[in-house]
């Protein structure tokens, strides 16, 4: 019976403890209203050529997530998404963004994943404008 008894008072504290941590955190790319207008404000300021490491601290809130590193060309490429969405009840206003660099330097933006594997010029391109 005190074996039974441990065992369940055991199976309560992780239980409670797992609800605990499921309803403090939020997902990352979830921000507030005022956080979202800066995020579409920045975006919009963004150069090519400014570093990467500027380009993504700009991004005080969302997701950022490096989506890899491919070498075309011999130039090496990063892309990275960033995210974020405010639940206006029910309304979700989202953003996305992918973000290219070149040598450690912004090269593109865009709304949508570019398929740069197949389209050598293009790296090519942003190669040459990130020297």
């Amino acid at each position: 019976m005190l074996r039974t008894a441990s065992v369940a008072v055991a199976a309560c504290v992780v239980l409670a403890a797992g609800g605990l941590c499921g309803c403090a955190s939020k997902p990352a790319a979830e921000v507030s209203k005022g956080q979202m207008a800066e995020i579409r404000q920045v975006h919009g300021q963004l150069q090519p050529g400014a570093p990467r490491q500027q380009v993504l601290d700009s991004f005080k809130a969302g997701n950022k997530v490096k989506l890899g590193t491919s070498s075309v060309g011999g130039i090496d490429v990063e892309e990275w998404k960033v995210e974020a969405y405010y639940d206006e009840k029910e309304r979700k206003n989202l953003f996305v963004t992918f973000l290219y660099f070149v040598n450690g330097k912004l090269a593109d933006s865009s709304d949508a994943r570019i398929d740069f594997r197949s389209n050598p010029e293009l790296v090519d391109r942003w190669g040459g404008a990130t020297k």
